[in-house]
């Protein structure tokens, strides 16, 4: 069972071409639940998950990016970097080719100490948490093994979130939740090579 973990681990790749199939309702509510079943600061689970078929929709929050994108391009004085940055974001909307798409929400919470000291009226508002943002991580990358045990491809996208706010209005989400990232998900059409890594750094003793 352990050598199969980490096969599955070391096999996971990040897809970005899909076959048009559709993926099943049962296997979408199967990854989600694998994505529940993170662990979470304080226990929380401050996550919600919304998930995209629809082509319009997703050909909707796809206009939000490129909007996003051109709005952010044309604040740069540097041609280099708006080439670089042009370079870089025409990924940010493989979402809209892919069959699904999941949207990862969170909602901040008060992180556990802060919650102690307010009871005794010792506020400090230094202190912060990104506990909600770690947790949604965490089932972010339990959502992407089960996707690779199902036999699908899936890749995880931040670079969506510069167009957040459009994304959210498209999807009618209230504003207390927060877009952490989506995730274009599909039957794989193409599975890229590993990319290299580097040998583990052992910790510090």
């Amino acid at each position: 069972m352990m050598d199969e973990l980490v096969e599955l681990i070391k096999t996971r790749r990040s897809v970005r071409e899909f076959k048009t199939d559709p993926i099943p309702r049962d296997v979408v509510l199967r990854l989600v639940e694998a994505a529940s079943w993170a662990p979470s600061g304080s226990n929380q689970q401050p996550w919600r998950f919304v998930a995209v078929s629809n082509a319009l929709v997703k050909a909707q929050m796809a206009a939000a990016v490129h909007d996003a994108i051109k709005t952010i391009s044309l604040r740069m004085k540097s041609e280099r970097a708006r080439e670089e940055f042009a370079d870089y974001a025409r990924y940010f909307t493989v979402f809209e080719h892919a069959p699904l798409t999941i949207c990862v929400f969170t909602e901040a919470y008060q992180p556990m100490i802060a919650r102690l000291l307010a009871r005794y009226g010792e506020e400090d508002e230094d202190i912060i948490s990104t506990g909600s943002i770690q947790s949604c991580a965490a089932a972010v990358q339990n959502l992407l093994l089960m996707t690779h045990a199902l036999g699908l491809g899936g890749c995880w996208m931040t670079g969506p979130v510069i167009a957040a706010e459009g994304i959210a209005d498209i999807l009618e989400v209230v504003p207390r939740w927060q877009l952490v990232c989506l995730i274009a998900l599909g039957y794989p059409a193409k599975i890229p090579e590993p990319p290299p890594r580097p040998a583990p750094i052992p910790p510090v003793w």
